[in-house]
């Protein structure tokens, strides 16, 4: 079973370590597939407007750099929904109930982890990046969302980034621009 990508890669889903190994692809390449696919890939499956995942995994660094934690923190907040880029965004209710998915998922991730992070991440750092993961989910449905909290499990009250451009939805242009301006900064 495979999936092209939009630079005409060919992934094999069954043998996924191989189609992400150094010899398959350059880092520089699987940087702008990531970066491309992530800013082509819509959050909530597309039911919270055009808030691409690029948009959204920037919002979730940019909380490691207001929070002062490490360019570590930074780039693994940067690349924690990477593999949405390939297999596309499942809402967490629905992907709880596909396990094979999931299995997939862990897999991408943990060679994408690899080749730009040279590790899988540690545990206080996936704690980091759930909390402001959660953070980021919280504004964007209060940016974004004609519903009300209650339905989102949200009771308490959210602040909005006092960054303007989080509290409006890029284009894809300009989400794939700024997801791979810092992306390339960050695995340098």
């Amino acid at each position: 079973m495979k999936l092209t990508t939009p630079l005409g890669r060919d992934i094999d889903l069954t043998s996924i370590c191989d189609s992400f190994s150094k010899a398959e692809i350059s880092k520089d390449k699987l940087i702008e597939e990531i970066s491309r696919g992530l800013a082509n890939t819509l959050r909530f499956s597309g039911q919270l407007g055009g808030l691409t995942v690029a948009q959204h995994s920037l919002s979730v660094a940019r909380i490691a750099r207001v929070r002062r934690q490490s360019k570590q923190q930074e780039l693994i907040n940067l690349l924690h929904d990477a593999s949405e880029g390939y297999l596309g965004d499942i809402p967490t209710p629905l992907k709880r109930l596909l396990p094979d998915y999931q299995k997939l998922e862990a897999e991408v991730m943990g060679v994408i982890h690899i080749r730009l992070l040279g590790r899988h991440p540690f545990y206080s750092e996936l704690e980091r990046l759930h909390a402001a993961d959660r953070t980021a989910f919280e504004r964007e449905v209060t940016a974004f969302s004609e519903f009300p909290f209650p339905c989102y499990g949200m009771t308490r009250g959210v602040r909005l980034s006092a960054d303007p451009t989080e509290r409006c939805l890029w284009t894809r242009a300009q989400a794939y621009t700024r997801f791979l301006e810092n992306l390339v900064e960050a695995t340098r």
